[in-house]
């Protein structure tokens, strides 16, 4: 990929003809790229669940998937919750859609084809997203061929997998189309002037605001762009309209997501400060992901994940860059801006929701490294001389191959899990992850170990206490011990009813009967449509005599859909 012409010079016009002198793959670029894509990552289709998130948005939102009208809805809400600090209203849109797809067949499990429809549909906007880069990369006054070889890479680079298997990671894809066809307008209106340009970027502009919050970095990107590049003409009314559109549509984005936002969420400034310090180093990892993509996982921690690769990348792109002597330096501050400023949310993530350096995330910084190490390739090509297109072939066959492997760690949430556990041993959340999916699987003897290393690292994990006392202690009849893990379980997780339901059973082995009717009625209040729960509460008064709360207990169960039974109404009407 020899070098071409600087960033500087994308205001000049570039031709749509297509020379005949081009290398055949840049000549048919789109239709190969299309084909790469789907021969990579065609097998994404068979992966299932992971249990990281996509349940949440398939499954557990699958009531309001259903209706075409809740598109409305999820503008006035947020991403996992009604109130949350993730606004991200056009990302839950296309699992609408997806569903009213396949509404068009005759289809029972929903579950089952609803992931292979995600699926397909992430595959889908990648290729679009890679299509776009090709003709952005032109619009940056890269050649054809290397704007083609570049769209390859990141077509297939290993380190973008999670972006594309993993279901959540269409947030990223969704941003990059935006943000890519956002920066072609951008880019056609600084050339031409033309409204259509300046509308189509502030409609492109408006979608990235409404898929994630990273896109509030769009418009100081775009700043930068104009300081590095057009500081004379950085004050014209041409660009002071852009930053009017700018002040607007953000002011917009921020009073829309004001309405639905969880302040309780927030960090204090000491803990956002510790969180930023303790995250730096992740950029050099991250880093070192990109360039040397060895020590790839889905759960990747910093404590976990080394510098090594990270160290050597940022060295040896330094060295050829300083040997390149015709080196850009504009274009090297603005792809150090890029990929640092859309990295920069990374470091604000409160701990308590995160603490992962997921791969996902490098989808769109990855243009920024695109822009540094393109000024080190002239001295790598002096190098390998006319081998430098063996060398660019064997890479993207050996990047095709890792990422067509990696992606088996996302067939199934006990395979991801696993792999997380064993690629990251000092997350808690890891290991309480793969206890959790392998209890569920009936795995419990397997899944008890990982429930009590991941209580040993991290104490203050959520449900380890609720299964430690239920596979351990309730099974060794030790319910002192189990008493006390539940009773913390519920100050550590109030809202999880399973937790009252095992005190209500202790307390029915201590002939409790108080205790049965607290915690029944609790486990009720927190889940008013279990059936389990309800009828329990329902013998339990019936068992204690009282005709009074068995009576209005039938007509809750009734009024929610919970039909009691004939046996429990007659023998409520036997009491006295």
């Amino acid at each position: 990929m020899s070098k071409k012409k600087a960033v500087q010079d994308s205001g000049k016009k570039i031709p749509k003809s297509i020379s005949l002198n081009e290398p055949w793959y840049s000549r048919n670029a789109i239709p190969l790229l299309i084909v790469l894509v789907l021969l990579v990552y065609v097998r994404s289709i068979a992966l299932g669940f992971t249990y990281l998130d996509d349940t949440i948005f398939i499954l557990e939102k699958g009531g309001d998937n259903e209706k075409l009208s809740n598109i409305f809805k999820v503008f006035n809400e947020g991403c996992f919750m009604p109130k949350d600090i993730y606004y991200r209203p056009l990302f839950r849109v296309t699992f609408i859609i997806e569903r009213q797809i396949l509404y068009l067949f005759p289809i029972n499990d929903f579950g089952n084809y609803s992931i292979q429809l995600a699926h397909i549909t992430n595959m889908i906007l990648h290729a679009v997203s890679v299509c776009l880069l090709f003709h952005l990369l032109r619009k940056f006054s890269f050649s054809r061929e290397n704007s083609f070889l570049w769209s390859a890479v990141f077509a297939v680079h290993p380190v973008l997998t999670m972006a594309v298997a993993w279901i959540p990671g269409r947030n990223d894809l969704m941003l990059a189309i935006f943000l890519f066809a956002y920066f072609i307008h951008f880019l056609s209106y600084i050339e031409t002037r033309k409204t259509k340009n300046l509308i189509w970027m502030l409609v492109f502009l408006l979608l990235g605001f409404f898929t994630k919050e990273t896109s509030v970095f769009i418009p100081l990107v775009s700043g930068i762009y104009l300081l590095i590049f057009q500081s004379r003409e950085i004050l014209k009314p041409k660009y002071l309209i852009l930053y009017a559109a700018f002040v607007f549509e953000t002011a917009l984005w921020y009073l829309m997501r004001k309405r639905v936002y969880d302040p309780s969420s927030e960090q204090s400034i000491h803990d956002t400060i510790s969180t930023i310090t303790e995250r730096v180093p992740g950029l050099i990892q991250y880093i070192g992901k990109i360039f040397f993509p060895f020590n790839l996982t889905v759960y990747p921690t910093i404590a976990d994940t080394t510098f090594l690769f990270g160290i050597i990348a940022i060295a040896v792109a330094l060295v050829f860059i300083f040997l390149n002597k015709e080196r850009q330096a504009k274009n090297i501050l603005f792809g150090a801006a890029w990929f640092i400023l859309f990295i920069l949310p990374f470091f604000f993530v409160p701990k308590k929701i995160n603490d992962a350096l997921y791969e996902h995330r490098l989808y769109i910084p990855f243009l920024g490294g695109i822009f540094i190490f393109r000024e080190a390739l002239p001295s790598i090509t002096k190098i390998l001389k006319s081998n430098w297109k063996i060398a660019y072939g064997a890479v993207l066959f050996i990047f095709s191959g890792m990422t067509f492997f990696y992606m088996n760690s996302f067939s199934d949430e006990i395979t991801f899990y696993k792999k997380a556990v064993t690629d990251s041993p000092s997350s808690g959340y890891a290991t309480n992850m793969l206890g959790i999916r392998l209890q569920n699987a009936g795995k419990d003897e397997e899944a008890l170990p990982y429930f009590q290393k991941a209580f040993s690292i991290d104490t203050n994990l959520r449900y380890t206490r609720y299964f430690l006392a239920t596979l351990d202690y309730m099974k060794r009849d030790s319910f002192e011990h189990a008493k006390k893990l539940l009773i913390a379980e519920t100050l550590h997780t109030p809202g999880y009813a399973p937790s009252y339901f095992e005190l209500a059973h202790i307390a029915f082995l201590e002939n409790n009967k108080p205790g049965i009717i607290f915690y029944l009625k609790k486990c009720c209040e927190l889940a008013p449509l279990d059936d389990v729960m309800n009828k329990n509460l329902l013998r339990a008064y019936i068992q204690q005599g009282d005709k009074i709360n068995a009576l209005n207990q039938i007509a809750v169960m009734q009024k929610n859909g919970i039909e009691p039974g004939q046996d429990l109404i007659n023998s409520v009407n036997a009491l006295h």
